[in-house]
């Protein structure tokens, strides 16, 4: 197995999927790693993350091809991580997309799906509901069959993704508190903790995946701000019969029914606006109700046993996530992930990362960008 990191020491701060996937492969490649998490590993946006990866459509912009490698390279890190992970954490799943009105563009939408290697094609409600328990037919128009999707159950991904990490030989440290990085030197940075100590200071690579809250860990730093805000997004878990495929509907597709496990399904979506960091309320979690009782008239309060919540990093300059070399500090890199898409990227950030880090090219230059930054 090649090992192109053989003897790199890395501090990775933020142990979110992001921080974790980074880990995990850069341990695979042969470096020595140390990963400091705030609170416990998964806590944070990953915890109340849908799961969903999806191969998606082609693309010029790096986001779009991120998330399409995000999901071949998951494709690979499912087999790779089976033995630590049970079976429904990553299984391959059909899904499909409800539109109220038939799309103006249906042909054309049609073959942008097939074009991305998709098996595409658009169902009648009586065919598309039959797979479904309780999804109303006469609640929608017509939907689209798509069959490149995983459904990972993040909890799960977390923490197989730890144990691989710590049985790989690599070093965590939870619970540490707030964490900053700060100005030392010349070009250089240091990684300070609550207390005042340096950590780390060793480290030929420090990644700071903190998410939104890597804002906060950068802010004393001279160069251009970070311009990531959080973004909140609820998850809630309901008893309900399990479904053959997923169910995208709701604004852009950004509400989610999906399998969760045997006996349950997880519903979630962003509710909220960009900047806001109260946890979500009474009123947003019926919200959400209330889109999905428009397909699922059956559904009510007393389905939901369980609520995540979780702010997620939005990029607010043409649009994220920010992977990269920060400018001008050669030791610091960052890998915010970005809302929604943690999961679905973060086994193609790991391999970006590692490929920068032992001199090659990424495979995708646009991928190395510190959008916003340059």
């Amino acid at each position: 197995m090649a090992r192109p990191l053989a003897g790199v020491r890395i501090a990775i701060v933020g142990g979110g999927i992001i921080g974790l996937a980074a880990a995990r492969a850069s341990v695979h490649a042969g470096a020595d790693v140390t990963l400091f998490e705030r609170d416990r590993v998964g806590q944070g946006a990953t915890l109340a993350a849908s799961g969903l990866v999806t191969l998606g459509l082609r693309g010029r912009s790096s986001l779009r091809q991120l998330k399409r490698a995000g999901y071949r390279a998951m494709e690979r890190w499912i087999p790779e991580l089976k033995g630590r992970l049970p079976e429904v954490a990553g299984e391959r799943r059909s899904a499909i997309r409800l539109f109220e009105t038939v799309p103006p563009t249906r042909d054309k939408l049609l073959a942008a799906w097939l074009e991305a290697g998709h098996d595409a094609r658009f169902l009648d409600p009586a065919e598309a509901a039959a797979p479904i328990p309780g999804l109303d037919p006469a609640s929608f128009s017509i939907a689209l069959h798509l069959d490149q999707e995983i459904v990972v159950d993040p909890p799960a991904l977390i923490q197989a993704l730890r144990d691989d990490f710590v049985s790989g030989g690599g070093v965590l440290h939870e619970e540490v508190g707030p964490l900053s990085i700060v100005p030392s030197r010349a070009n250089d940075v240091a990684i300070i903790d609550s207390g005042g100590r340096s950590v780390a200071e060793d480290a030929d690579r420090i990644l700071v995946a903190s998410g939104w809250q890597s804002v906060a860990a950068l802010g004393s730093l001279p160069d251009p701000s970070l311009a990531v805000a959080p973004t909140g997004g609820i998850g809630l878990d309901l008893h309900a019969e399990p479904a053959e495929w997923t169910v995208h509907f709701g604004d852009k597709g950004r509400t989610h029914w999906l399998k969760r496990g045997v006996d349950h399904v997880y519903l979630g979506s962003t509710v909220r606006g960009e900047g806001s960091t109260e946890p979500t309320d009474d009123a947003e979690r019926s919200a959400l109700l209330a889109v999905a009782r428009a397909h699922f008239p059956s559904l009510d309060e007393s389905a939901v046993f369980r609520v995540r919540d979780g702010l997620r990093p939005k990029a607010q300059r043409r649009g994220g996530p920010f992977l990269g070399a920060y400018p001008g500090r050669p030791r610091l890199w960052i890998a915010t992930g970005h809302y929604r898409l943690g999961v679905a990227t973060a086994a193609a950030t790991a391999e970006q990362l590692v490929r920068a880090w032992s001199g090659g090219e990424p495979t995708d230059p646009g991928f190395a960008v510190l959008r916003g930054l340059e």
